[in-house]
């Protein structure tokens, strides 16, 4: 019982880096399918995701080199269990697992503006030059 609410709790931690982080990072940076560690960085700081999320979410939306070089002492064997559990806990395919696969995935982000309420007073522009 303990280890089911364990993985209900998170799963709901880890909703916004599945649903939310791919969109922010498409309008802040294009589409791709990975990015770099600082613009995951970026994006999981203006979503206010807990820094004991964000291996899963550099996992997610980082080749597993990006992976290695952003978490110190880390390497493949970590990159690969935290995938493994990201796609046990959602039933994603280990082939969807990347920002392009994931916005297909859910095309819709969580909330009006991925949750983020008003952006205008987080420094978050919309990802447009200019805004």
């Amino acid at each position: 019982m303990l280890k089911f609410l364990q993985r209900l709790i998170l799963r709901r931690k880890l909703r916004v880096v599945i649903r939310a982080l791919p969109h922010l990072l498409k309008e802040r940076y294009g589409a791709g399918e990975y990015y770099s560690a600082g613009q995951v960085e970026t994006a999981c700081g203006l979503l206010k995701v807990r820094a004991s999320i964000l291996p899963y979410a550099l996992a997610t939306a980082c080749t597993p080199e990006t992976f290695a070089a952003a978490d110190a002492g880390s390497g493949n064997q970590a990159y690969e269990a935290l995938r493994k559990e990201i796609c046990g806990l959602f039933d994603i395919d280990a082939h969807r697992l990347n920002c392009k696969g994931l916005l297909f995935e859910f095309r819709n982000p969580i909330g009006k503006n991925h949750g983020l309420g008003d952006l205008s007073r987080s420094g978050y522009d919309g990802g447009h030059p200019g805004a």
